[in-house]
C-alpha cells in the first residue's frame, strides 16, 4: 500500500513514529503543562466584604475586593456550590461527589482546617440549594428526596421536610424556614413556610398560577414581608407574613428570562432583583424596586452578562459575578461598567490550535465569548492573553493561525435564529497573538431564515485552510466550490469552479489540507451516515470511506499529508446496553471506489476525539483508559489497534499535536488545558 509506513511496536524500547527526525515517542509521556485554574461553579463573598471565594473543578481560590490572588485550596475537591457562615468563621462546600464539608476558616495567613463531612446518597446527589441559619449553626439544605436541617458541629440531620424542594430561606431569628413545594397538579409549585426546630407548616404563599418554578425566597429585613421570584417567566410576588396577602405580583417583562437572585438595600425600603435573559441569550438585567409601591426605579440591561452564579457584597451596593466563560466581575449599582474584572477561569476546550512557531497555543470552548492565547515559551509558567469574543453569543467554529504566527483567526457561526429576517450567518475575525487585541473582521456573509414553512436556511461555507477556496451550502443544492473573493469583497464566494451532488445531505465537510480534495459525512431520511471524498476540482467522486462495520458517523479528519482520512462513529452493543465507538483509518485510492482500510480503534462509552501527529505517521485518540498513541500501521479488519503510549486517566474533549510533533495538548474535563512532552529528549 503506497506511502504506508510500518510501525515496528513495543512498549520497551523507543518507537519511531518521525522517520526523518527520528523522533522518539515515550511509553509513558510527561506532563509538562497545565493551562489555566479549570471551570468555575461559585462564589461568595465573606462578611467582611474583603474576601471571596470562588469554587470550581481544582477546589476553592480567595481573592481580595480587588480579585487579587490571597490562597488556593486544591484540597478541597471538585466543587459545585460553596457558602459562608453569617459569623464568617467557616465554609461549606457542596462537592461534585455528592459531599457537604465544612471548614473552619483562618484568615490572614489564610488556612482552612477540616471540620465535618456529609455523604449523601447517589439518588440525593446534587445538593440543590443550601442556606446557613443565622447563628451560624445549622445548614438547611434541599436534594432530590427533600429538605433538611443538619447541625454544623455533628453533621447529624435535625429536622427532615420532605415536600420541600427548593429556595430554601431562614427568616432572621432562625426559628422558621421558606421554600418551594410541589402541591400537585392543580396548585403547582407554591411557597411554604416552616417551623425550624420541628419541622411543622407555619403557613402556604400561593400565586394564581400553578406553572410557575419559585427561584429564589427572601425575607424582608424586618420579617414582615415574604418574597418570591419565579422563572420562566420572570415575576415578582409580595405576600404579607402574618396573613399570607398577596401584595403585589410583578412581570419583570415578556422576555422569556431565569437564573434569580435579589437582596435587599436602604434598610429594606428597596429590593435588588437580578434575571438572566433566555430569549435572546446572553445577557442580563438588573432591576430596583420600592417596596412601599412595588413600583420599578431603575433598571439596567447588561448584554455581555451570561452569568453562572452571583453574590451579594456585604455592603449591598455591590456584588459579585462569574460569567459562564470564566470571568469574575464585581458591579455596583450605580456602575455602567465592572468595577473590577478579571479571567482566570475557563470552560472546557473544545478547540486547540498551536502556532506554526510552536511558541503559542490558542484554546477556547465551542459557546465561549473569549479565548486564550498562551505563551508556551515562558514554562514552567506560561503566560496567557485572553481575546475577546466581539460576537457574544455566536459559537467559535475553529482556530487558525497566520503562516507567521503572528495573528490568530477565528471562524464564528450562530448556533440559532430566533426571529425572521436577514442574519450575518459566517464570521472570520483576527486577534493579535501578542496582545489579544481584536483586529477586526475579514468576512461576513449575510443569509436569510424563514419561519412560514418554505424551508429555507441558512447558508453555510467552509474555507480551505488557506482561504483560497469555498465551499457553499445551501438547503438540499448541490455544493458549490468557488474561488474566495477580492480583499474589498471579504473572503465571498467568487468564481465557480465545480458542483458537488452528495448522495445525501451533507453534515460534516472538510478540506483535505492540500485543498484539492473534500471529505464529507452524508445523512440520509432514514438518520444513516456514510462518508465520501471528493475531487475539489472536478466534483467527482474518488472514494466511499467504509467503516470496518455499521456505525453512525459523527467525525471526520484529514492526514496531515492529505494521503487518509480517520472517521469516528457509534453504536449500541446490542443487548449489553453499552455503546461502542470506533475509529477507522483508511487510505484514499483514486485506481479504486472503495479506500483502503489501515488500522481500526475501538472502545465502548467513551466518546472519541483523535488529532493526527503533523507527519501523519501516528494518531492521538481519546479512550476509556485515557488517551492512546496509535501507529498508523496496516491491521487485520476486526482487530483493533494497540497503542504504541498511553496516557492514563484522563479525560479530554479535545487534542491537538505541535506543528513539531514533540508535544501533545489535551482540553481536559475539568476546564484546564494540559500539554505532554512526548518525546525523550528533555528527560
Amino acid at each position: 500500500m503506497k506511502r504506508l509506513i510500518l510501525l515496528c511496536l513495543t512498549l520497551l524500547t523507543t518507537i519511531n513514529v518521525h522517520a526523518q527526525t527520528d523522533l522518539d515517542v515515550s511509553p509513558t509521556p510527561q506532563q509538562i503543562m497545565q493551562l489555566g485554574r479549570g471551570t468555575a461553579n461559585t462564589l461568595d463573598w465573606h462578611p467582611d466584604g474583603y474576601v471571596m471565594a470562588v469554587g470550581g473543578n481544582l477546589g476553592i481560590w480567595l481573592y481580595d475586593d480587588n480579585l487579587a490572588d490571597l490562597a488556593h485550596f486544591e484540597e478541597v475537591g471538585d466543587v459545585l456550590q460553596l457558602a459562608w457562615s453569617p459569623n464568617g468563621e467557616m465554609l461549606a462546600t457542596f462537592n461534585r461527589d455528592g459531599t457537604l464539608q465544612v471548614w473552619s476558616v483562618a484568615l490572614a495567613p489564610y488556612r482552612l482546617t477540616f471540620h465535618k463531612s456529609r455523604s449523601f446518597k447517589p439518588d440525593d446527589y446534587v445538593i440543590l440549594d443550601s442556606a446557613w441559619s443565622p447563628d451560624s449553626q445549622k445548614l438547611a439544605v434541599t436534594v432530590k428526596t427533600g429538605g433538611q436541617i443538619l447541625d454544623v458541629m455533628t453533621s447529624e440531620t435535625l429536622v427532615v421536610i420532605p415536600e420541600l424542594i427548593y429556595a430554601v430561606t431562614w427568616n432572621l431569628d432562625g426559628t422558621q424556614i421558606a421554600g418551594m413545594v410541589d402541591l400537585g397538579d392543580e396548585m403547582g409549585y407554591q411557597v411554604r413556610v416552616w417551623n425550624a426546630a420541628n419541622g411543622e407548616l407555619v403557613n402556604t404563599y400561593t400565586s394564581s398560577d400553578p406553572n410557575l418554578f419559585w427561584s429564589d425566597i427572601e425575607w424582608s429585613p424586618d420579617g414582615s414581608i415574604l418574597v418570591g421570584l419565579t422563572s420562566l417567566p420572570a415575576t415578582l410576588h409580595a405576600w404579607n407574613v402574618t396573613t399570607g396577602e398577596l401584595l403585589n405580583d410583578v412581570n419583570f417583562s415578556a422576555d422569556l428570562s431565569a437564573y434569580f437572585d435579589m437582596w435587599w438595600v436602604n434598610e429594606g425600603q428597596q429590593l435588588v432583583t437580578v434575571s438572566r435573559y433566555v430569549t435572546p441569550p446572553g445577557g442580563s438585567t438588573l432591576q430596583v424596586w420600592d417596596t412601599t409601591t412595588w413600583a420599578e426605579v431603575d433598571r439596567k440591561y447588561r448584554p455581555g452578562d451570561d452569568f453562572r452564579d452571583i453574590a451579594k457584597h456585604p455592603n449591598a451596593e455591590e456584588w459579585g459575578l462569574l460569567t459562564w466563560d470564566g470571568q469574575i466581575m464585581t458591579w455596583g449599582l450605580q456602575a455602567s461598567e465592572p468595577l473590577q474584572t478579571r479571567s482566570v477561569y475557563s470552560q472546557p476546550a473544545r478547540l486547540l490550535a498551536w502556532s506554526p512557531d510552536n511558541h503559542n497555543l490558542a484554546t477556547a470552548g465551542y459557546s465561549s465569548a473569549s479565548i486564550d492565547i498562551w505563551d508556551v515559551a515562558t514554562i514552567p509558567q506560561p503566560e496567557a492573553q485572553r481575546a475577546i469574543d466581539p460576537l457574544r453569543g455566536w459559537e467559535v467554529d475553529g482556530l487558525r493561525w497566520s503562516e507567521n504566527s503572528d495573528t490568530l483567526i477565528g471562524i464564528l457561526s450562530i448556533p440559532q435564529i430566533t426571529a425572521p429576517g436577514a442574519y450575518p450567518t459566517a464570521f472570520i475575525v483576527q486577534w493579535d497573538a501578542q496582545t489579544g487585541e481584536y483586529i477586526g473582521t475579514i468576512h461576513e456573509t449575510p443569509g436569510y431564515v424563514a419561519h412560514d414553512d418554505s424551508e429555507n436556511y441558512l447558508t453555510h461555507y467552509i474555507w480551505s485552510d488557506d482561504f483560497t477556496r469555498v465551499v457553499t451550502e445551501m438547503s438540499e443544492q448541490p455544493l458549490t466550490i468557488s474561488t474566495v473573493g477580492t480583499e474589498s469583497d471579504f473572503f465571498s464566494p467568487d468564481e465557480e469552479i465545480t458542483t458537488i451532488d452528495s448522495v445525501d445531505y451533507p453534515s460534516k465537510i472538510i478540506w483535505s489540507p492540500d485543498n484539492t480534495m473534500l471529505a464529507i459525512i452524508t445523512r440520509d431520511p432514514q438518520g444513516e451516515t456514510s462518508a465520501w471524498v471528493y475531487d475539489a476540482e472536478t466534483g467527482k467522486l474518488v472514494n466511499r470511506l467504509r467503516p470496518t462495520f455499521f456505525t453512525t458517523l459523527y467525525d471526520l479528519t484529514w492526514s496531515p499529508d492529505s494521503t487518509m482520512v480517520a472517521i469516528a462513529g457509534s453504536r449500541g452493543i446490542a443487548g449489553s446496553g453499552e455503546t461502542e465507538y470506533r475509529l477507522d483509518v483508511l487510505e484514499v485510492d483514486p485506481s479504486s471506489n472503495e479506500a483502503a482500510h489501515i488500522t481500526t480503534v475501538l472502545d465502548a462509552n467513551t466518546t472519541f476525539y483523535h488529532a493526527w501527529h503533523p507527519e501523519s505517521h501516528a494518531i492521538a485518540v481519546t479512550t476509556s483508559q485515557g488517551i492512546g498513541i496509535y501507529p498508523i500501521e496496516s491491521s487485520l479488519i476486526g482487530v483493533d489497534a494497540t497503542p504504541i503510549a498511553t496516557i492514563l486517566d484522563v479525560r479530554a474533549f479535545a487534542l491537538a499535536w505541535s506543528s513539531d510533533g514533540r508535544w501533545l495538548a489535551g482540553g481536559h474535563e475539568d476546564g484546564t488545558v494540559r500539554v505532554w512532552d512526548v518525546t525523550r529528549e528533555n528527560r
